[in-house]
């Protein structure tokens, strides 16, 4: 065989031997200038590793347009899994915000009568957090649970055998 149909069997058997399960996509991106919904296409689905198994009802992916302010934690992402189930907000954590006009990937920190939202880009100057005129959560629309890579030539919508790579 050829070096490049060595690679792809090398790549299929490497899919095979991972341990995962499927999970819907969001229909619309996550991203500046795109809004919210949180309409699913259950249909269109792509495997993820079994260490997020759990409430998978509570679970699904999304795709992320670009986002310039993000790109170091984001790097060689274009998917996500978010986690729509009870937690508790971590300094650490990514979490999908609705800024009303759109959603975004950030961080959080709660101030004391505002929600400050920390892009990759401002992370060391809190004069620029953007401000969220609530302290309210109600604005914070899942976790970023896994960032992973969806390959871009595929088969067809249903077949999703691309190995997710990446973790958070």
């Amino acid at each position: 065989c050829t070096p490049t149909e060595l690679q792809h069997h090398v790549a299929d058997s490497s899919i095979q031997a991972r341990p995962s399960f499927h999970l819907p996509f969001r229909v619309s991106q996550i991203g500046p200038g795109i809004p919210w919904s949180a309409q699913v296409n259950w249909q269109d689905r792509h495997p993820v590793p079994s260490f997020l198994a759990g409430p998978r009802n509570n679970l699904v992916l999304a795709r992320l347009a670009h986002d310039r302010e993000m790109d170091s934690s984001l790097s060689g992402s274009n998917i996500v899994v978010l986690d729509f189930s009870a937690w508790q907000p971590s300094p650490d954590a990514l979490y999908v915000v609705d800024r009303g006009h759109d959603a975004v990937i950030r961080r959080i920190r709660p101030g004391t009568r505002k929600l400050y939202l920390i892009a990759d880009d401002n992370l060391d100057s809190p004069e620029t957090w953007e401000a969220l005129p609530s302290l309210s959560l109600d604005t914070l629309r899942g976790r970023v649970r896994w960032l992973g890579k969806e390959q871009a030539a595929r088969a067809s919508p249903a077949n999703h055998m691309a190995a997710p790579s990446g973790a958070l």
